[in-house]
């Protein structure tokens, strides 16, 4: 079971967290065919623009379909 934190705990556990910390960033949706896919997308494009190359980025989808991919329109953006 998942412990409960309070607002002051919460903000402890954040700020001990740098960015230069973070390596793994992954975008959550319904699907994993638009929003998430979309979010992936871009900020792999900010990182490469910014010349972050140490971080993985994804997506993931909570009723995602097996063998699902993003859909068309969002991967034209």
């Amino acid at each position: 079971m998942r412990e409960k934190l309070t607002t002051s705990e919460t903000k402890t556990r954040t700020d001990s967290i740098s960015p230069a910390s973070v390596r793994n960033i992954l975008f959550v949706c319904t699907g994993n065919t638009c929003r998430s896919p979309l979010a992936e997308g871009f900020l792999k494009k900010l990182l490469e623009k910014n010349s972050f190359s140490d971080m993985e980025i994804g997506s993931a989808g909570l009723a995602a379909l097996p063998g699902s991919s993003a859909s068309f329109h969002s991967v034209q953006v």
